[in-house]
């Protein structure tokens, strides 16, 4: 406060420079003539601002000018997240800079050609018949191998604690973008497996001295679709481990958040590092011990529906940041659906050499014996692309990012070392099988996917996670204005309903706007003014 009190202050004394008379109307609020156009100009403090209105429509900006003070100096310290410094007075394309705000709020779609080349030609092959983003099926197929590596494949002494290659991944697009599509076709390989081993049951079940149905469950690698924290418990006991397939990935949040599951978060908390025992009580049949429990989850959602579960707690205890997220941009293939597929398009992934060998590498993966990779033997052109990453990439990204973001990015940052490492052993499997420890360009190629996820959880922590209410009421104004050419008028804005609250809640989120140089208010009386986005450049 006492900055604003200087602030406050200065404005009144500067104006009485100019030989302008101040009536106080209380010892924040002050009348006097604005100094541009000789109308009414009233200058108030309040608790975590100060504003200045002109009768004759002034902006704020013009004002700052003329009083020579910055807008920064007009707000609080925990506002000025949304503040620019310079405030634009001539008036720019505001079509150009809403496009240029739409842009910055999307990434371009995920390259596989990074990616070893029978995983490009797969996933390649997926999103031309699926019409799915790449991401979508590149994760689905990474996962799948997550499921069949299991115990088998991982490093030994990483600080003190074994690394597995499980993987939590989410990727958040439109509706009608076909995530559930790319999902189904990028673990197919998965599910054509659980159903032989489910019929291989059935009949291990039904013909007396077959197979032993127990040692045939172990085989299955596919987590039950509806999970509740029994049912996974039961799954985890028989099979030790596999996929948790979700293709609405907010009925899982929702679900780990209900009384029924109470404590379920923390739980799988504490099996995402594939833990040397768990025991868990169950109902009817006592203690149970699951020993290493593996879970790889990998699901898709839109934002609008996972948005609501994501709470600022869940990004502070760490469970959101064991994730990866992953946000392509929206397809442009709605705008053109095809009524059939191409001509020459093999629709039958089974046809797919691609598909083939990667379902070859599964089965031998599900059979091989356990390997334990070591840092050791690591040669020195990876060790040396990993420190690259970590230091300049990774620890790079989160020093430049928005220090209004910079906390929760950080406990994201912790994860994404290790995940460089988990994507490299799972990509080396398909480069050359027979080395657990991933070479550099299995490295190389992890880290294209693993980039994806930090500007992802980047743009998902600035524009839609947003992490107080102000800067959600910010984000909401700014992207509806610039939806609709970086200028609405002042009622349509109120008409909107974008906002829970009533008017005064829209002008409070304006002024914030107005004195962070993001917006201009044009005209008057207000119930005709319009609003204009600035040009941030």
């Amino acid at each position: 406060m006492p900055a604003l009190n200087e602030s406050f202050s200065y404005l009144i004394q500067m104006v009485q420079s100019q030989g302008e008379k101040v009536h106080p109307i209380s010892s924040s609020k002050y009348r006097c003539v604005c100094p541009i156009d000789k109308e009414k100009l009233i200058i108030e403090r309040q608790s975590d601002r100060i504003t200045m209105q002109c009768s004759g429509g002034c902006s704020l900006g013009k004002l700052c000018t003329e009083l020579q003070i910055e807008p920064k100096h007009l707000v609080e310290q925990d506002v000025q997240v949304w503040q620019q410094t310079q405030i634009q007075e001539e008036r720019p394309d505001y079509e150009k800079i809403a496009e240029q705000y739409l842009q910055k709020q999307q990434l371009p779609p995920f390259d596989p050609a990074c990616l070893p080349n029978i995983l490009c030609e797969y996933v390649t092959d997926i999103s031309k018949v699926t019409d799915s983003a790449p991401i979508v099926s590149t994760m689905s197929i990474i996962s799948t191998l997550s499921a069949y590596a299991m115990h088998r494949i991982s490093l030994n002494d990483y600080f003190g604690a074994p690394l597995h290659c499980n993987l939590w991944s989410i990727v958040i697009a439109q509706s009608g973008d076909y995530k559930s599509t790319g999902l189904r076709a990028g673990t197919k390989i998965l599910n054509v497996h659980d159903d032989y081993y489910d019929e291989a049951i059935a009949v291990a079940e039904a013909i007396e001295g077959g197979e032993d149905p127990v040692q045939l469950r172990k085989l299955k690698r596919k987590l039950p679709d509806t999970l509740t924290w029994q049912a996974l418990v039961d799954s985890l006991e028989e099979q030790k481990g596999g996929l948790f397939v979700q293709s609405e990935m907010q009925s899982f949040f929702s679900m780990v958040n209900t009384k029924f599951n109470d404590g379920m978060k923390s739980r799988l908390t504490s099996m995402y590092d594939v833990v040397d025992g768990f025991k868990e009580r169950t109902r009817g049949r006592g203690s149970t011990f699951i020993r290493k429990p593996y879970l790889s989850i990998m699901g898709v959602s839109t934002k609008e529906f996972l948005k609501p579960y994501i709470t600022t707690e869940d990004l502070l205890s760490g469970f959101l940041a064991r994730f990866l997220f992953f946000l392509p941009p929206a397809s442009e293939i709605r705008k053109k659906r095809k009524a059939l597929p191409s001509k020459g398009t093999k629709v039958h992934q089974e046809e797919w050499v691609s598909y083939q060998m990667l379902q070859s590498l599964c089965t031998q993966l599900l059979h091989s014996p356990e390997r334990l990779g070591s840092h050791e033997n690591m040669d020195n052109d990876a060790r040396d692309y990993l420190q690259l990453v970590l230091d300049d990439y990774i620890d790079g990204h989160c020093a430049k990012a928005d220090q209004a973001i910079r906390p929760y990015l950080e406990i994201f940052a912790k994860r994404w070392a290790p995940y460089h490492l988990k994507l490299g052993m799972l990509l080396q499997q398909v480069i050359d099988c027979r080395q657990v420890e991933p070479s550099k360009e299995a490295l190389q190629s992890a880290w294209q996917i693993l980039s994806y996820a930090m500007q992802s959880t980047t743009l998902l922590l600035q524009e839609e996670f947003n992490v107080s209410p102000l800067q959600d009421k910010l984000s909401k104004i700014i992207k509806y204005i610039a939806k609709r050419g970086g200028r609405v008028e002042y009622r349509a804005l109120i008409n909107s309903k974008i906002l829970d609250g009533g008017p005064a809640e829209y002008d409070y989120t304006l002024e914030t706007l107005q004195i962070g140089g993001r917006i201009q208010v044009i005209g008057s009386p207000k119930s005709k003014s319009k609003i204009e986005l600035v040009d941030e450049q």
